[in-house]
């Protein structure tokens, strides 16, 4: 879409919620919305997820009006952005009409990663293949949000089950950032970056199986954290599995809610829960400082500078902020993830090949997703095997460090959000450059999905053109709390909540 039609879809959306103050919105929406009892409009739109169930529970804001409110932000901002694949309003003012107002989410809009299954709706996986697959389950933590009173508005967009830091599927469209529309607004979870930096909801639906939540966090200029595995309802605790669940947030205190939300608190649970981090910390940390990512991969200047600032503000706020390394098993890591998930790939071709009685093609996959299966099955059991003791051995050295740093700060990827068509999933460059392109770009988030370290990426730098660059910070396995604690230090240190895209609900 071009720049003209961005700003007469955001006039649109100014007109159409410019009636919230005054207890309507447009009419057609399923009956009208319960009165925003002395709120402006742009009061409304800078209420975070916390803010809003709090509104309601006072009975400020009625549930329908904020379902209101994201639905107009949403049709009046994705065309330009493309962030959202599909939409079920319908459901979501239904839901927000019974919706338990004591829930710490109440009546608070969300979007759902279309990785994550919601039953009775439509969940695609990014691919043309799921085009028309509708869901009969839901995923345990999309279960545990909505308990938690969050109302599903849709889908977002997503690669092809999740395989590119960069969210471009062919079946769907690649997702722009609402920072410039020529660059990626990450992946895999970067429809939901895109929508949350945007304002269409303040929090939505991510998952992170190499860097998918702090990528999207990075490139939008949002909060992103990554928790530990087997930390949330749902999530599987066993060594070497990368993927966790989460969200992708404006502000800190809306991860910390969802993340006592739906952590797990059971007899069972691997980790002892986080229960919810309120504010900053009092004690002065022992960070540890990166700079050069796997294979000793230099990042570019101005990402360099920008992870350079951060350490200087966490110098300034009293932290011992001293230069580390990643361990030798990380910089030569070389493809032994590649080597270890690649198997995932396979195993989910085996059953579509079943199911169809053929070898599966451009039909079912993309050319990307058809060139790691290729790979995959030139793999023999000693490369798996030897694989897997790399990346064993790495989890160990990893976790070594924080027996001298309590957290560790770096980039969260070597260069600037890189442009649309870079890490297209057409793969036309073929399999060995695709790959040196995602090494050089991804270098490193992936470690931490390795050792199951929770990490996250936090908004703290711009280039002189506006493209929001992250710094991330990890713990160690278990340690959230001190994430969080450093997250809210930073986020009252250098606010970027006043920090707005072109395409957004602030921009007129």
């Amino acid at each position: 879409m071009s720049r003209a039609g961005s700003a007469l879809d955001r006039r649109r959306f100014l007109a159409l919620t410019a009636s919230l103050g005054a207890a309507a919105v447009a009419p057609g929406c399923l009956g009208t919305p319960a009165s925003a009892r002395g709120f402006s409009t742009s009061e409304l739109r800078d209420l975070d997820g916390v803010a809003m169930a709090e509104r309601v529970r006072a009975g400020d804001l009625a549930p329908r009006t904020l379902v209101a409110h994201a639905r107009d932000a949403i049709e009046a901002l994705d065309p330009a952005l493309n962030a959202v694949v599909t939409k079920f309003y319908d459901h979501a003012f239904a839901l927000a009409e019974r919706v338990d107002r004591s829930r710490p989410f109440a009546g608070v809009p969300y979007l759902i990663k279309d990785l994550s299954e919601y039953a009775g709706f439509r969940t695609t996986f990014g691919s043309r293949m799921n085009a028309n697959h509708v869901s009969t389950r839901t995923t345990p933590i999309v279960e545990a949000a909505v308990d938690a009173g969050l109302v599903p508005l849709g889908k977002t967009n997503t690669p092809e089950s999740g395989q590119l830091p960069t969210t471009e599927p062919l079946a769907y469209g690649a997702t722009r950032n609402p920072w410039n529309p020529a660059y990626s607004a990450g992946g895999s979870s970067g429809g939901s970056g895109a929508a949350v930096a945007a304002g269409m909801v303040p929090l939505a639906s991510s998952s992170d199986g190499g860097g998918s939540i702090r990528i999207p966090a990075c490139n939008c200029g949002v909060f992103g954290l990554k928790a530990s595995r087997g930390r949330n309802i749902g999530s599987n605790a066993a060594p070497l599995w990368f993927s966790v669940k989460g969200v992708i947030s404006r502000s800190v205190r809306d991860t910390a809610r969802f993340l006592q939300s739906t952590e797990r608190t059971d007899a069972a649970a691997p980790l002892p829960p986080v229960g919810f981090v309120a504010g900053p910390g009092t004690r002065r940390l022992k960070i540890g400082l990166i700079e050069a990512g796997v294979g000793r991969l230099a990042p570019t200047d101005e990402v360099r500078d920008a992870v350079l600032q951060a350490a200087a503000l966490c110098r300034s706020l009293g932290h011992d902020v001293r230069e580390t390394d990643f361990p030798e098993s990380v910089h030569a890591m070389g493809d032994a993830m590649m080597n270890a998930t690649a198997q995932q790939i396979a195993a989910m071709a085996d059953g579509v090949e079943a199911r169809l009685g053929r070898a599966v093609d451009e039909r079912e996959f993309e050319p990307w997703t058809l060139q790691i299966l290729a790979h995959a099955r030139k793999i023999d059991a000693p490369t798996r095997a030897a694989s897997i003791a790399h990346l064993e051995r790495l989890t160990r050295d990893t976790h070594a460090l924080f027996d001298r740093f309590d957290l560790l700060l770096m980039p969260v990827l070597a260069t600037r959000a890189v442009k649309i068509g870079h890490l297209s999933p057409k793969a036309e460059f073929g399999f060995e450059e695709m790959l040196r392109r995602n090494q050089n770009y991804v270098a490193y988030t992936t470690v931490f999905n390795i050792s199951g370290d929770p990490a996250m990426s936090v908004p703290l730098s711009w280039t002189e053109d506006g493209i929001p660059i992250g710094s991330q910070f990890a713990a160690r396995t278990g340690d959230e709390a001190t994430l969080l604690a450093m997250a809210y230090e930073i986020e009252q240190a250098r606010p970027w909540r006043d920090r707005h895209p072109p395409t957004s609900i602030w921009r007129g």
